[in-house]
């Protein structure tokens, strides 16, 4: 299966903790109302060639269903979700990670699960990256008009970076030696590398005290006059779910 490009402008900007999800609203939703979910393509996290089987996009269905809403699932280009799909009533996305920048835009859900956030390098790379300043004196893969977090943003000029844009790229370049770790989500790497196991043999997943854990959340746009109600019904249905898990 050819795979989309993993890192646009438009898709998931990393940050860290939960501050920014949207309070307690005294707002409600009729329930009759049926929320439309607008995603894009963030394999294996979300799957748009097998719907519902995306490791995400099943919790969240999961999280609806416990509460008797059966959401729409639409799928659209993540440009598309971002310039037009949020903008439309009753609309909401998932898989967004806090950002400054998007906050400024968006109210965010509680945090429904996390994104390992790491270091791809090749098998003969053996120091211990502990902090940004560690990078100093390496050529670092990341993805263009992506953020991995404030930290990141806040750091990133403190090192080399070699951007890329298509799913795989980044696997690439460390392969044949032209970068020396890129920064990228465990999961999706290894759902790229279960598909190109010539490459899996020669890379590894290295976690680094920076590049932690993200957490990934439900969002819809504050211009949306019914935005708060539905956060706000998702976050008990949430939380009802995990109490029961």
């Amino acid at each position: 299966m050819s795979l989309k490009p993993l890192v646009l402008w438009w898709l998931v900007f990393f940050s860290f903790g939960t501050v920014g999800a949207v309070e307690a609203s005294t707002e409600h939703v009729s329930a009759t109302t049926v929320p439309t979910l607008v995603v894009g393509h963030w394999p294996p996290h979300i799957n748009q060639a097998k719907t519902e089987e995306g490791l995400l996009t099943r919790e969240i269905l999961a999280i609806y269903r416990s509460a008797g809403i059966e959401p729409r699932l639409r799928y659209d280009s993540w440009r598309q979700v971002v310039t037009e799909g949020l903008k439309k009533p009753h609309h909401l996305s998932f898989g967004w990670v806090l950002n400054n920048q998007r906050q400024q835009g968006w109210y965010y859900s509680e945090p429904v699960s996390q994104s390992v956030i790491g270091l791809w390098v090749r098998n003969d790379f053996n120091q211990i990256i502990s902090s940004y300043s560690d990078l100093d004196s390496y050529l670092v893969g990341v993805g263009k008009h992506y953020s991995y977090g404030q930290s990141f943003e806040d750091n990133k000029n403190r090192f080399r970076r070699a951007e890329f844009v298509l799913e795989g790229e980044g696997f690439r370049l460390l392969v044949e030696g032209r970068i020396d770790v890129f920064i990228g989500d465990q999961a999706v790497g290894e759902y790229f590398l279960a598909r190109h196991k010539d490459w899996r043999e020669r890379v590894y997943f290295m976690e680094t005290p920076m590049l932690d854990r993200a957490g990934l959340h439900m969002v819809c746009s504050k211009s949306n006059p019914d935005c708060k109600a539905h956060l706000s019904q998702f976050n008990r249905a949430l939380q009802a779910y995990q109490r029961e898990q």
